[in-house]
C-alpha cells in the first residue's frame, strides 16, 4: 500500500494530526446491513433495527396512517427527479397547536406522540425522506452519495445537486462545479425536491410554526443560523443556546456540541449558502436548527443498524426537552433589528410572535433605539379574525380607533379588538411602548394580524423590538 505510506509521510510533513477511524472502508461497506433489502408489509413485520428501502418506507407509512388515522395524515408534497413521492406526515390532535417541522426520518416519534401528553401540545410535521432518489442510490450504488439524482447538465458527465446548498438563503456560496459533492445547482430551488419543501413550508408558516429541524449525519452537533455570511447571529441566539444547553444535558450517553455553523466548520470565513436551516429561519420560524446525528467519525456515514434505536431514543429525549422548554418559556420573545427578519414583512414577525403568545390578557410591544422628529416609529396589531369584529366568551369586541396617539405622529392609527391602548415616549432617543390590554385572556387562534409601522429609516437604524405577554 505505497499510496497509504506516501499519504502518511506527506501529512506528517506539515505537522497535521490525524486519526484512522476505519482501516478498510470497503470491507465495512460490504459487511454493512444498509444495502440489504427489507420489505415491510405492515406494522407487525416492522423492524427498528433495519434501514428501510424507499418502497418499504412507503408501505410502513401506509400502515401507520391506517392504525393512527385519528391524529395522523400523510400528504404528498412533491416528487423527485425520478418521480418518487416526497411525503409529509402531519401528526396532531389540535390544529391550533404550534407546529414543529422536521425533515428526517424520525420513526419513534409517532409512537411517542401516541403516549405523550407533552408532545400533544404541538403539531408535528415530518418529511421522512426529502431525497428519495439519492437515498435509493446510496443503497444500491454509492454508499457515500450526497446529492440528488438530477441528470448531468449539458457539457458535464456528473449527476446530482446537493439539496442542502440549493435553498434561496445565501445561495451562491459553494461549488459551482457539477462534479463537486456540494454542487449548489444552477439557481435557487432548481430541484423538484427543494422546491417541494420550500412550497410546503411557505404554505404552513402562517400557522404558528415554532421550530424546524433538519437532521443529517454525522458530527454530534446542533447548529444555529446563519450558515452564510449574512447576519452574524440569529436574533434569538441566546434563547436558542439556552434551550440547547438544557436539551443536550439530558441527551446521554453522547456529548453534543452546539453553536453557529461558522464557528465550527472550515467555511467560517465565507459561510455556507443554500441550507434548509437558514431558509427556515428566513421564513420567520423562531427556532431553526441543523442536527448532526452521532457519531464523531468512528462509523460516520456507515452507522450500524444496531445503533438505530439507541440514537432514536437520544433524539426523542432532545426533542422532548426542546418542546418542553418552548412551552415553559413562551411568554416573551425578543426580535433584534436584523435584515433577515424584515419587520416590513407580515410573514416573518407576526408568525414568530404568535408562536410565543399562547394566551394573554395583556400584550406589551416595545420599540428600543434612537429616533428623531422626522422618523418616529411605533408598532401595532391591526387585524382581527372575523373582520370587522371578533366574539370571545360571549362578548363582542369591535374595532376601535386609539385616541391617545402622540401629536407628533398623527398618522398612527390602530384598529384593534381591545379594551385599552397606551403609548409612552415620543422624544429623541426615547423608547416607545404600546400595551394591548384585553378584557379577558385572548389566545392566538382568536387573533390574527400583521405588524404595521411608519418609519422609512427602520432598516438603517439600531432598533429592536420586544414583545411581552402577561
Amino acid at each position: 500500500m505505497i499510496w497509504w505510506w506516501y499519504w502518511k509521510m506527506s501529512i506528517r510533513k506539515y505537522n497535521v494530526n490525524f486519526v484512522v477511524t476505519t482501516k478498510n472502508i470497503n470491507e465495512e461497506i460490504e459487511t454493512s446491513e444498509v444495502g440489504r433489502s427489507f420489505d415491510v408489509i405492515d406494522l407487525n413485520s416492522f423492524n427498528h433495527d433495519t434501514y428501510l428501502g424507499v418502497s418499504s418506507m412507503e408501505k410502513w407509512l401506509e400502515s401507520l396512517e391506517h392504525k393512527y388515522n385519528e391524529f395522523m395524515e400523510i400528504k404528498i408534497i412533491g416528487k423527485s427527479h425520478q418521480n418518487r413521492k416526497i411525503f409529509c406526515i402531519e401528526i396532531s390532535t389540535n390544529k391550533n397547536n404550534p407546529i414543529v417541522l422536521i425533515d428526517a426520518g424520525i420513526h419513534a416519534l409517532i409512537g411517542e406522540f401516541h403516549q405523550s401528553e407533552e408532545m400533544k401540545k404541538f403539531q408535528w410535521h415530518i418529511i421522512p425522506n426529502a431525497n428519495p432518489d439519492g437515498y435509493h442510490f446510496t443503497r444500491t450504488e454509492d454508499r457515500f452519495w450526497s446529492k440528488n439524482r438530477r441528470n448531468p447538465d449539458k457539457g458535464s458527465k456528473c449527476s446530482g445537486v446537493n439539496l442542502n446548498r440549493n435553498f434561496p438563503s445565501g445561495f451562491g456560496k459553494g461549488p459551482k462545479n457539477p462534479c463537486a459533492r456540494a454542487y449548489i445547482g444552477k439557481y435557487p430551488l432548481s430541484e423538484p425536491e427543494t422546491k417541494a419543501i420550500a412550497d410546503y413550508v411557505k404554505s404552513i408558516v402562517h400557522n404558528n410554526v415554532i421550530m424546524a429541524l433538519s437532521f443529517h449525519c454525522f458530527g454530534q452537533t446542533l447548529f444555529t443560523p446563519f450558515a452564510y455570511d449574512g447576519p452574524s447571529s440569529h436574533p434569538l441566539l441566546e434563547l436558542m443556546h439556552t434551550m440547547l444547553e438544557d436539551a443536550t444535558h439530558h441527551m446521554l450517553p453522547n456529548y453534543y456540541q452546539y453553536g453557529l455553523v461558522r464557528t465550527y466548520l472550515r467555511y467560517k470565513n465565507e459561510g455556507i449558502g443554500g441550507t434548509s436551516m437558514d431558509f427556515y429561519a428566513d421564513q420567520g420560524i423562531p427556532f431553526a436548527y441543523t442536527w448532526e446525528l452521532p457519531d464523531m467519525g468512528q462509523h460516520g456515514m456507515l452507522m450500524p443498524s444496531r445503533k438505530i434505536q439507541e440514537i432514536g431514543k437520544e433524539v426523542m429525549t432532545g426533542l422532548s426537552r426542546m418542546t418542553a422548554w418552548i412551552y415553559k418559556n413562551q411568554r416573551e420573545i425578543n426580535v433584534s433589528n436584523n435584515p433577515k427578519l424584515d419587520l416590513k414583512s407580515t410573514t416573518s414577525t407576526i408568525s414568530s410572535i404568535k408562536s410565543w403568545i399562547m394566551c394573554c390578557s395583556k400584550i406589551k410591544v416595545e420599540s428600543f433605539g434612537p429616533s428623531n422628529d422626522q422618523h418616529s416609529s411605533s408598532m401595532g396589531i391591526y387585524e382581527a379574525i372575523n373582520n370587522p369584529s371578533i366574539e370571545y366568551n360571549g362578548e363582542r369586541f369591535v374595532y376601535k380607533k386609539t385616541t391617545n396617539i402622540p401629536e407628533k405622529n398623527p398618522r398612527f392609527l390602530y384598529y384593534l379588538p381591545i379594551y385599552e391602548i397606551w403609548m409612552v415616549g415620543n422624544k429623541l432617543g426615547q423608547s416607545y411602548a404600546t400595551l394591548f390590554h384585553f378584557e379577558d385572556s385572548l389566545c392566538p387562534e382568536k387573533l390574527t394580524g400583521s405588524w404595521f409601522y411608519y418609519d422609512n429609516s427602520w432598516k438603517n437604524s439600531d432598533r429592536s423590538l420586544k414583545v411581552s405577554c402577561f
